[in-house]
């Protein structure tokens, strides 16, 4: 009887020995050691770019207002702004800050935001939020800076744009005709502006895919159809431009949202139409 207690007792505590050895072996195996280095990988390049862009827009979101819903919406498309751990970081380690811009101007704040957006190269969202953010910031046309024509007209030379633009033409044409023949004024210029970007369309080398004439919208809406046909156009092809052609663009739709009546640009203008 002894020796058989005696060989219990032996085989207990190697079961228990056993049971802490692989106890050890899987915390070190899915990785709970304490001395483990669980720091966040370096950020590259385009990361820190687009954190940065993010905190930009976050912070426009966050100061409410008139535009605080592009701020949301953008911050939403470019992923939000990082942070390893949101509940808190474990012991011994911190948050790496994240960038705190702020601003007092609104205005301003939205041009310096297109300025970064458009020479990020990150894609088509930073594109589109840089197209849109400079239309909203520019308070007067000096504040959506110069446009080559020529420039504008080659990122756009294609049939698909070409007919696009006419399109939008021939629906302000026809808001035109409505007015007052001294209220035409405005109209005429805007329609002069289209005229001339389908000219140096066609120089460019686009076909010339001009419909001979277009039914009204459906809604009815000829200046609401027609900015969001040049818009949306525009800003697709300057997504496939390059930061030259994106800032042409950019400048070039801010100067047509400058009319009493154009409606307002939406937060990511084109994005829909990229496959």
């Amino acid at each position: 009887m002894p020796k058989r207690r005696s060989g219990s007792s032996l085989m207990f505590i190697g079961a228990i020995l056993l049971g802490i050895a692989i106890f050890a072996v899987v915390m070190v195996v899915t990785g709970t050691r304490l001395d483990r280095d669980v720091s966040p990988d370096q950020a590259s390049p385009e990361e820190v770019q687009r954190q940065e862009l993010a905190a930009h827009t976050q912070m426009i979101a966050d100061q409410g207002g008139d535009f605080a819903v592009f701020g949301e919406e953008w911050t939403n498309a470019l992923g939000g702004v990082w942070v390893p751990w949101p509940d808190g970081a474990p012991e011994d380690y911190t948050n790496p800050p994240t960038p705190n811009p702020s601003f007092t101007d609104a205005n301003e704040a939205l041009v310096e935001l297109s300025v970064s957006a458009l020479s990020a190269d990150l894609g088509p969202v930073t594109t589109a939020i840089g197209i849109s953010s400079l239309s909203l910031g520019a308070a007067e046309a000096s504040q959506c800076g110069d446009y080559d024509l020529a420039t504008v007209a080659g990122v756009a030379n294609t049939g698909v744009a070409v007919e696009n633009i006419e399109t939008a033409r021939q629906w302000l044409e026809l808001h035109a005709a409505e007015l007052e023949v001294g209220a035409r004024d405005a109209e005429i210029g805007r329609i002069s502006l289209l005229s001339d970007l389908l000219a140096a369309q066609l120089v460019a080398g686009a076909p010339d895919t001009r419909p001979p004439l277009v039914a009204e919208p459906g809604d009815g809406t000829n200046i609401a159809a027609a900015y969001e046909t040049v818009i949306d156009q525009l800003a697709f092809s300057a997504m496939l431009a390059d930061e030259t052609g994106q800032q042409n663009i950019a400048a070039f739709i801010c100067h047509l949202n400058q009319y009493v009546d154009a409606p307002q640009i939406k937060a990511l203008p084109g994005l829909h139409l990229v496959g």
